[in-house]
């Protein structure tokens, strides 16, 4: 509007009334309490149940805010939510709330860098009212100690403040019994009512991590390794002696040794009384020596009395596979059965599995006896001495188990991450560079499973005037159970570079802002610098990328290995865990198809990557 004077240095000024000035938005009620997942302690406005959803989670038997918001947002166009935890931090300590875990016995053969004892589940206390603990629970198994992972077993859940509950189990997943069908993964399963926790009917325990498909695979492994030495018809016992006359036992060069499956070492030697003066710490007088490698020491084995004195300068390949057979059997921890059927000694491992080795030493040339493998015992393929007659390792914790969450928290929560998107290998060791990662803007353990993102349409041009180009790329947002024949997208990016001056950098066009509540200062605080443009999940790039340290000629085409679920150094047996599965050809019901990806086996292929 025009101004008017009034008087000398008065001047008026109509305001046009037409439009009120905005005021300051409805933010509704705040809701505060704990919800599914959602960022934690930051005041967040939602506008629609929908929304809510996303943000936080669903319905949940554990907390009334869901249905709050939802009979709220009924009424009000929006309402302001902050997710609040527990202080507690999430760590199982070996004082007051230890866990238990199952593992399988690798084999103690020689080589035990590639024979360490596997993980096959981890079971977790359930809740209760008070900390529970599961550190008075055994496992009994029919053939001694805890049994073998063929074998059906009984197990005791017991500890403070749980109720005492016996399972009688199995490791077969095919089986009714079958231990984590049983237990289920709900840490609710103790629960007696909407307050009460523990006693008949409920279940002290909880599946925790559970390798189902590594576990089947063991139990398929069942063929035992059989081995055969012909002998020749007739042998000249003079070429089949050594005098062992050093008071140690000397580096054997006239024997048979035998390393079973579970690591038992046997050695034939073989000796003559043709020696006149073998050290007094050998038996002397025989033809052969059977030494057990078990600290069993020496034991004589005679030479065939039907033998004229003429003949004995020489044995038949009968006797001496009859006299190896007596000597094998007569040993209780040889591990392996050994039978003869005229020149033939057939040697069975006497577990499953393809760790059965014999060795020919000295005299047993080619012209004298052969060898052979007849039957090639299985193991799981990559886990030698593996195998369906392995004994079961009922573990126990020997040091607190903490999850770390995000630094700096008190209460150790986080967000859902992927591993580092990595580029091509740069050389002949296969070496990568760290590009990027993304994580859920959500934080809770169910972000786990929400989201899975793939890298599609890479496209790499060529240098321009000899600069180098930047690669182009989609990345597309996911549902986690969908599958590659079947595709659910919630978002997807298309062209995105990294190259951090391009209106399409990655950062920019998919966003790495978050909030996070800084316990320190007592507030909550805006990290990163492009604003959220996905409504799921937030792009970190490595600095080194976004400094162009890097060269553009990296792309997108693999990524790092996973961490593992849990920290087995907590455990009061070494072991390792199964390690995860990938996918290395574009296939979609057994024939190649392009729509397939590469890298993580999602569950519709491989269950245990579930852990």
């Amino acid at each position: 509007m025009a101004e008017q004077i009034i008087s000398p240095g008065v001047f008026t000024r109509e305001n046009d009334q037409t439009f009120l000035p905005q005021g300051v938005g409805a933010i509704g009620a705040a809701i505060v309490g704990p919800t599914v997942k959602g960022p934690a302690f930051v005041p967040t406005v939602v506008r629609s149940f929908a929304e809510y959803e996303r943000r936080f989670g669903g319905l949940s038997s554990e907390t009334f805010i869901p249905q709050t918001v939802r009979e709220y947002l009924k009424n009000a166009g929006s309402v302001t939510v902050t997710r609040v935890l527990a202080g507690g931090g999430y760590t199982y300590a070996t004082a007051t709330n230890p866990f238990v875990a199952v593992a399988v016995s690798a084999s103690s053969a020689p080589s035990a860098s590639s024979n360490r004892n596997v993980l096959l589940g981890v079971i977790f206390p359930s809740k209760a009212t008070s900390k529970p603990g599961l550190e008075s629970s055994t496992m009994v198994g029919p053939s001694g100690s805890f049994g073998r992972v063929d074998e059906s077993f009984s197990l005791t859940l017991a500890g403070t403040n749980v109720t005492s509950t016996q399972l009688s189990a199995s490791l077969n997943p095919a089986s009714k019994e079958y231990l984590f069908k049983q237990l289920g993964d709900n840490p609710n399963n103790s629960k007696k009512s909407s307050t009460t926790y523990g006693g008949t009917d409920t279940l002290p325990g909880y599946t925790y991590n559970n390798w189902k498909t590594f576990t089947s695979n063991m139990l398929g492994a069942s063929t035992k390794e059989v081995s055969t030495i012909t002998f020749a018809t007739t042998m000249a016992t003079q070429s089949m002696v050594e005098s062992f006359a050093a008071a140690t036992l000397p580096d054997i060069s006239q024997s048979i040794v035998i390393t079973a499956g579970d690591g038992n070492q046997t050695t034939i030697l073989f000796g003559s009384s043709s020696f006149s003066s073998p050290h007094t710490n050998h038996t002397t007088g025989s033809t052969l020596f059977l030494d057990s490698g078990l600290g069993g020491g020496i034991t004589t084995i005679q030479a065939h009395s039907s033998y004229a004195a003429t003949a004995r300068s020489r044995i038949s390949g009968s006797d001496v596979a009859n006299l190896l057979t007596g000597s094998i059997q007569s040993l209780a921890t040889s591990g392996v059965t050994a039978t003869a059927n005229g020149a033939v000694l057939t040697i069975t491992n006497n577990e499953a599995g393809a760790a059965l080795n014999v060795e020919l030493k000295g005299f047993l040339t080619t012209a004298t006896a052969s060898l052979s493998t007849t039957t090639e015992g299985v193991d799981v393929d990559g886990y030698k001495g593996v195998n369906a007659n392995r004994d079961i390792i009922f573990l126990s914790q020997s040091a607190d188990l903490a999850f770390n969450g995000l630094s700096g928290t008190v209460e150790k929560y986080s967000y859902a991450t992927t591993p580092f998107i990595t580029s091509q290998f740069l050389d002949s060791n296969k070496t990568t560079k760290e590009l990027f990662r993304f994580h859920t803007l959500a934080h809770g353990t169910s972000c786990n499973a929400d989201y899975k993102i793939s890298i599609a349409n890479l496209k790499e041009p060529g240098d321009i005037d000899n600069v180098e180009q930047y690669s182009q790329f989609s990345v597309i947002i996911r549902k986690y159970n969908d599958d590659d024949k079947n595709p659910s997208i919630i978002e997807q990016f298309n062209n995105v570079t990294l190259d951090p001056a391009s209106p399409k950098y990655i950062s920019r066009i998919i966003g790495d802002r978050y909030p996070q509540y800084n316990d320190t200062l007592g507030k909550v605080e805006l990290l990163g610098n492009y604003p959220n443009i996905s409504e799921h999940v937030r792009v970190e790039v490595n600095d080194l990328v976004t400094s162009k340290a890097y060269s553009p000629k990296l792309s997108p085409k693999g990524f790092k290995a996973v961490l593992d679920p849990i920290n087995t150094a907590s455990l009061n047996v070494d072991c390792i865990i199964p390690s995860a599965s990938y996918e290395g050809s574009q296939v979609i019901g057994g024939n190649y198809s392009n729509r397939a990806y590469l890298g993580w086996k999602f569950t519709d292929k491989a269950f245990d990557n579930y852990n």
